[in-house]
Order: structure tokens, then sequence, then C-alpha cells
């Protein structure tokens, strides 16, 4: 951008000089029209180009000299398209006399209605207007190593303009090596008062178009600019600038602005720069008391910049690097004040689960590298709350983006930056947490992720030493290992996820020696389990909130426990009303909460689509054991389960497992999951009480049957041959 400001005021002097000298030239002679072709020629001697001239010339000497011309155009340079570099539908100049007869120029006025320049730079470097230089030098005898300023300078210290208009023109900025066209459009321009050494004022508008540019941005200036025409520098103070775009708006400031050594290598400094951009409702304004623009090392220094806006109020430095080719940003940054709830908002993110209270005095502090290929924040620190974070991350730019990162953090408390109407969703939170982060960060881009934590708190559960390491590929995200230490015991596992929406998701997780019945309740699966041992997760599902998970839930899910209890359940009063032949009474809820304690329990339920299949249910507690099969099914939060209750006989002694009643006593556990009904099956029970009855006299008599029916039909046909005989 430096280098065409440089540029375009380079040729817009070139304009004038050649308007003033073409006058002179011209002066001598009443009819203009008649010369013509002596213009053409003489443009064409000096530039190598075809200057067109349509319409009719009209020049005025007295008392000034006024030349009008129709439309101008001056052709392009070879390999650098057909259009014109240079035109306009008319130009107008009005010049003093008697100043130009003593070897000055004085312009009272200068107007171009609809110019247009088209500059710009093909592939290997050669500019559109390098021809001209080349060949003005030629003529005039200027030593090839004269600058573009000398060369196009010559005579500026004579030149005075009081006024220039430029209407409805066009500039375009083609860079070759790129294939990207930038444009300037409906620009407006006028200057008043341009004298060497003298100070005049100057607006100008337009459109920009450029291939930075996410969206055009419509631009109008105005300030006092002050000219060496000699030395070519220049000054502007009190730059006022308004940009706007469908998003955003902005103010620009600048107190004074200098241009030095136009001629060399350029140099441009900047005070007292403000900038305020708004985009809807949120508005941040950006400070600077210097920065500086040095064309020869093609870089922009702002060594301090203030940012105070919507939550957030920050402090730092930047350098922008190889400005003319391929932009480059180095940045450190830090904060001074940080609302996240505010910031989060006025970013167009929900906030309503964040604690603005636990999160005030949150800061952050980064270095900052990026170029039009990645970005890359080195020594991020982020403290929130009693969290704090340390990262180094890399953001490759490319097509799908590539992010490598490394996080640290000494402790992250989740739970205490989450407010008290904050929804925690079962397996979208909870044990998940260590899946859910990676995947929600991997989800759309290829890369990986390394995270340590000392002390991770999330959902009420805490990770001690927490290990995960995830990587992506643009197709799945996979998290391999998971581990750390987790309700008294160790987690351990993997996990993946696909890119559909929902996403596919499959986990191994094994928790060892584990609060395992906690677990289970925060993985939404069941809460009335509790005890030590350990859990076993390998399963596969759509989505990752817990009603997604419950619909598609397939896999099986493994549990061994010790030392604990059943809630909702009371197996001791159960076998009281059995003793006591009142069925009925085991069926009555109790008062207070039922439940009964085990010294082990385990189980292994498969799924499909939600619903789950036992067959292995195993329960024992003091003077009983368990054993049954059922089905829970997730999605209606419905369970149906039958288990048969065996009595010990007497307790054992030695500490050896106790010899059972052989008849159990039939339970079945049906209806709601969460509350479900508990029921003697007395229909069952009488029966099997029949049979070993049946069983028992069978024995008495000595009859030899696999079973009870048989028994009974072998006895009787006994009986029908004794009598017969």
């Amino acid at each position: 951008m430096s280098r065409l400001l440089k540029v375009v005021g380079v040729l817009l002097a070139l304009i004038v000089l050649a308007a003033g000298g073409l006058l002179a030239w011209v002066a001598w002679f009443v009819d203009a029209d008649t010369y013509r072709r002596q213009i053409v020629e003489r443009v064409g001697e000096y530039t190598g180009r075809t200057l067109s001239l349509e319409g009719d010339l009209s020049l005025e000497l007295l008392p000034r000299i006024a030349l009008e011309t129709g439309a101008v155009a001056l052709s392009p340079r070879p390999g650098f398209g057909e259009e014109p570099m240079v035109a306009a539908d008319a130009v107008s100049v009005v010049v003093q006399l008697w100043p130009l007869l003593n070897g000055e120029v004085r312009v009272d006025r200068v107007v171009l209605d609809a110019p247009v320049l088209r500059l710009g730079v093909d592939a290997d470097g050669e500019s559109a207007w390098g021809d001209i230089v080349s060949r003005v030098r030629r003529e005039t005898g200027q030593a090839a190593d004269v600058s573009d300023g000398e060369a196009l300078g010559a005579g500026m210290a004579a030149l005075a303009v009081q006024g220039v208009e430029v209407r409805e023109g066009a500039m375009y900025w083609t860079d070759g090596a790129r294939g990207t066209t930038d444009a300037v459009t409906g620009l407006a321009a006028s200057v008043d008062h341009l004298r060497s050494g003298e100070t005049g004022r100057f607006e100008l508008g337009g459109r920009i178009d450029a291939a930075s540019f996410p969206e055009p941005i419509h631009l109008r200036l105005e300030g006092d600019i002050t000219a060496d025409f000699e030395s070519l520098d220049i000054g502007v103070g009190n730059l006022v600038a308004q940009l706007g775009s469908d998003t955003v708006d902005a103010d620009l400031s600048v107190s004074s602005t200098a241009v030095r050594d136009v001629r060399g290598d350029p140099v441009v400094t900047l005070e007292g720069v403000r900038l305020s951009a708004t985009r809807g409702d949120t508005s941040f304004g950006f400070e600077s008391p210097a920065a500086q623009l040095d064309v020869a090392d093609d870089e922009l220094r702002v060594p301090e910049l203030m940012v105070d806006g919507a939550g957030l109020q920050a402090h730092g430095e930047l350098t922008i690097g190889n400005l003319s080719v391929n932009p480059s940003l180095r940045a450190r940054v830090g904060t001074d004040r940080l609302e996240l709830a505010t910031l989060l908002a006025a970013a167009g993110a929900d906030a309503s689960w964040l604690d603005a209270d636990a999160a005030e005095g949150a800061a952050v502090t980064a270095d900052i590298v990026a170029d039009g290929s990645a970005v890359v924040a080195d020594k991020l620190t982020v403290k929130v709350g009693q969290s704090d974070l340390a990262a180094s991350l890399r953001l490759s730019l490319g097509d799908p983006m590539r992010i490598e990162a490394r996080l640290t953090s000494d402790r992250l408390d989740l739970d205490g930056l989450l407010n008290d109407e904050s929804p925690v969703e079962g397996a979208a939170a909870g044990a998940a947490a260590p899946l859910l982060a990676p995947l929600a960060v991997l989800h759309s881009v290829e890369g990986s992720v390394q995270a340590r934590v000392g002390t991770l708190i999330s959902s009420g559960l805490i990770y001690e030493d927490l290990a995960v390491d995830a990587r992506a590929d643009g197709k799945s995200v996979v998290i391999e290992p998971i581990r750390a230490s987790l309700a008294g015991g160790r987690l351990d596992g993997a996990a993946s996820m696909g890119k559909a929406d929902p996403p596919p998701l499959t986990a191994r997780l094994s928790f060892a020696d584990a609060d395992a019945g906690d677990l289970l309740s925060r993985l939404g699966l069941t809460d009335r389990l509790v005890g030590r041992g350990d859990l076993d997760l390998d399963f596969a599902a759509v989505g990752i909130t817990q009603d997604k998970l419950r619909q598609s839930l397939d896999g099986v899910v493994a549990v061994n426990l010790r030392e604990g209890l059943v809630r909702g359940l009371d197996i001791g009063r159960i076998l009281d009303a059995a003793r006591a032949r009142d069925f009925a009474a085991a069926s009555v809820p109790p008062d207070g909460e039922p439940v009964t304690r085990f010294s082990r329990f385990g189980a292994s339920v498969e799924f499909d689509s939600g619903i789950g299949r036992s067959r292995d249910l195993e329960l024992v507690g003091e003077g009983f054991r368990a054993e049954g099969e059922g089905v829970v099914d997730l999605p209606a939060n419905r369970v149906d389960y039958r288990l048969a209750i065996f009595v010990a006989k007497t307790p054992s002694a030695d500490g050896s497992a106790p010899d059972y009643e052989p008849v159990p006593i039939p339970l079945r556990i049906s209806g709601d999951l969460d509350q479900p009904d508990f029921a003697v099956d007395v229909e069952a029970l009488m029966k099997a009480e029949a049979e070993r009855q049946l069983r028992r006299e069978a024995a008495k008599r000595g009859i030899d049957a696999p079973d009870a029916k048989s028994a009974v039909q072998d006895y009787l046909k006994r009986k029908l041959r004794e009598s017969l005989d």
C-alpha cells in the first residue's frame, strides 16, 4: 500500500507538470486543435505510449490560460492488458499567464472528470510505469541512477496549484504475482491551495475493494497538507477519516503525519493516532502515541498501542512487516481489564453459563506472530478466577486449517466459572469433560492438542494429573491416551469422534478402584448404586449430549463394586415378608429410603440403540445372594428386571460362602427407571415351592426323575399298576 501511495503521488505530480508544460507550449498557438497531432507525437516521444485525444481542444489565452479537452487516454505498457493506463472523460486546466512567462507554474484550477488510473506490477516485479520513467530519463539526459522522484519531480518547486478537483474517478492496482486486483472506485477528491512549503486543505472519498478486505470499505478523509515540491517531503495535519462497510463503521484521526525522503526510501511518521470502530452495538477504541511506516524496510512499527472496548482494556506493541508482498505481524499483548461475559456477548457467543463475578480479574498475555499462512501464539497465559492456563499454539491457515497446541495448567476450575443456573447435561459434562474439550477444538480442523492439567474440576468431579493427547485428520478426532486420577481411582481410556452432525462418538474408558457409583450417576446411566470398584465402558453413540447418548448408545457397560449399597431396594425387608408369607407387605413402600447393602455387586449390560440387556447380574449381601437378568430402556427411561434371591441357611463360621436355600425368592423390578416398582412374584414363588415339595416326596419314595412333573407321573403310573395287579 505504501508503494501504491508513493506511485500515486508521483504520477499525480507528473500529470500536473505535464499539463503545465503542455499549456506553456500550446499557449503560443491560437488554434490548439490544429496541433493535436503534434501533441500526440510529442507525448509519444517522451513516454513511448500512444496518447488519444478525442473531441475538440478548447484554449483561452487571456486573462488566463484555460485548456479543456474531451476524452483522454494513455495506452498501457505491453503485458498489462488492453485498457489504458491513464484515462479521463475530460480535463480542464486553468493557468495564470504572466507567472508562466517567468518560469513559474501557477495553476488556478485542475478538474479531472472520471479519471481512471491503472497501476500495478507483473509477476516479475516490473511496474506499469517503469518504461515511462526509463524513457523520460533518456529524453532528458538524466543519469540512470536518478530516482523515480527526481526523474519526475523536476521543476516541482515552481509549481503552485490553487485547486484540484477529481470527479467520479477510479484507481486499480494489480499484483501479477498474487493474481489480485485492488480497486478504489467512486473516487472524489479536492485540494485547496497546493504550493511548495505552504499549507492547503484536502478532501478524499471513495470505495475500496481489496483482496485483503473481507468486504468493500467506503472511505472519506480530510486534513491539512503541506508539501515541499523540491524535496517531495509531505506533512498532513489534523487528518480525519471515516470508514464504513456493511458490518463495521470506523473513525480515524491522526494529529500529524510526516512523509520524508520520498525520493529515496520514504519514512511515514504518524503521531496521535486514534481509531474507533463499531460493529452492531459493540465499539472498540485503538490509540497509539506514534507509529512509523518505513518503506525501505517495508515495515510498520507501533511501539505502543492501547485498546479499549466491550469488556476489554489491553496494551501492547506490534510490527507489521513485508507490507507490499506478504504482510506479517509480530505483537506482544496483555490485558489490563478483561470482562469475559461482556466480551463473549460482544462476539456473539452465549455467555449465560458464565459466572461474571467468578471470572472477575481475568487476564491474558501473549506473544503473537502471524502472516498469510499461519498464526503462532507463544507464551500465552490465561488467568480466570482460580484457574490458570499456559499455552503455545500454531494455527496454519490452509484448507483445512491445522492447529498444533500445547496446554498446561496447575488448576482449572470449570465449575467455579459456572453460574448457579447453568445446566450440566450428564454425559456432556462430568467424566466426559476430558473428551469434549479437545473434540470441540479439533472438530473442524486438522492437527493435535496436548493437555496436561494438575487439577481439573468439572461437574463436581476432580481430576488429578490429567493427561490428554488428541489428533485430527480432517475426518475424525482421536483422543489417546486419556489418563487421570479420578474419584479415588485411575482413569485410562481413549475416544474418537467423526465430523458428521451429530457426530459419531466411540469411547473406551476404564475406571479402576474408583467411586464408580458416582461416575455412573454423572454419566447419566443410574444414580442408584454406591460403592467402590471398577467401571468399564466400551461404547459407540451418535451425539454428545445426554439425550442423544441415551437414544443411540451401543456397547457394553461393566460394573464390579464392593462394599456398597443399592438405593430404592430393601432385600432384607423383602426376605422378612417372604418368611412370614406376607408377600403383599414386600410391595408396600417403606418409610424412608430403602437400601440394600452389599459386599459384592457385578453386572454387564450390552446396549443396542439405548436398550441394554443383562444376564449376569450378581448381588451378594449379608444373608443372601441374588442373581438376575433384565432390560434397561434408556430412551423410554424404563426398567424390567427379574431377580432370584437365595437366602443363606446359616452364616458361615469360617468366612467361606454359606449354603443357601434351594428355592429362591423371585423379585421383579419394573416401571420408571428413576422410581421403579418392586414386587415379589408370588405365583412363581408358589410354583417353585410346589415343585420343591414334589421333588422331596419323589425322593422319599425312591423315584428318580429329572423334575417334579415326571416324578408325579411315574408315581401315579406305579400306583395304577399296583392297583390293577
